[in-house]
């Protein structure tokens, strides 16, 4: 009995590291996710230091996204070890450009609704830059924080708009709130 049971352990312990350590994966059906709508919430704001104005974006109504997948193994427990997940490649038609405007003039070269784009810089999390005029997948698909690097005229309202364009052809456009500097 006991050599019986010593071999259902074994067993057991061989069949859980095989899985936890590259056994087979089920198929993915969706492995990428699309938003319908993007958020925006200012995380940072000063008059003095640039950027002036940090924006944050956040995709909203996902379909397909990665699951949690809930099994009980002591190896993956163990290794976090898991495979991969609908939505885990990314989104299905990256964002290959941004244009940001505003309701109000920003100064003397930007009249209302022109675009903004000059005077802010895109970050991913890893560091920041200029913001390119043209559509450039690789650069905008991965920029998650968008900072405003001038003050506008004084005692103005501005309602921001930012328009994503997905490599589909589709558009999102996600707006703040009224801020007045």
């Amino acid at each position: 009995m006991l050599r019986k049971t010593t071999f259902l352990l074994s067993l057991m312990a061989a069949f859980s590291l095989f899985h936890g350590c590259g056994g087979p994966c089920a198929d993915v059906d969706f492995p990428y996710y699309d938003f319908e709508f993007i958020s925006i919430e200012i995380v940072q704001k000063t008059s003095k230091n640039n950027p002036i104005m940090v924006f944050q974006l956040t995709d909203e109504q996902r379909t397909n996204l990665a699951v949690q997948r809930t099994s009980f193994s002591f190896i993956q427990s163990a290794y976090a070890r898991s495979c991969l997940q609908n939505g885990d490649e990314g989104r299905k038609y990256p964002v290959t450009f941004i244009d940001i405007t505003s309701d109000a003039a920003f100064d003397s070269l930007h009249p209302a609704g022109s675009s903004l784009n000059g005077i802010f810089e895109a970050g991913d999390g890893k560091g920041t830059s200029m913001m390119p005029d043209t559509a450039n997948a690789d650069y905008f698909n991965g920029v998650n924080h968008l900072g405003l690097l001038q003050n506008p005229v004084p005692n103005q309202k501005h309602t921001f708009s930012f328009t994503l364009t997905k490599s589909n052809g589709q558009q999102v456009t996600g707006f703040t709130t009224v801020e007045r500097f």
